[in-house]
């Protein structure tokens, strides 16, 4: 459920954007979103603020392997991190 939410939010991102901005300026601000997002999401396991909430070490583990997957992949749009979540966690 929350990825198919993060999806609708990323076309309508798309969609408010693209008049404004080239597609080339639009796939690099992906590009750099979803790089931060990784970086994000590994600093609140790793980093000086942990979530408190995620206490179990195989779900932990599971955030660093896809931050990790999505620095070496560098995927270019949401949707193929969409795809990454999937593989690890389900529609959930």
């Amino acid at each position: 459920m929350y990825l198919t939410l993060s999806e609708v939010f990323w076309q309508s991102y798309c969609d408010c954007l693209s008049p404004r901005i080239s597609p080339a300026e639009l796939s690099d601000l992906w590009a750099r979103g979803i790089q931060h997002f990784a970086g994000c999401a590994w600093a609140r396991i790793d980093g000086r603020s942990p979530v408190d909430y995620l206490t179990d070490a195989a779900h932990r583990d599971l955030i660093r392997s896809l931050a990790r997957e999505v620095f070496e992949k560098q995927p270019r749009d949401w949707p193929e991190v969409v795809a990454l979540c999937m593989a690890r966690f389900g529609d959930s």
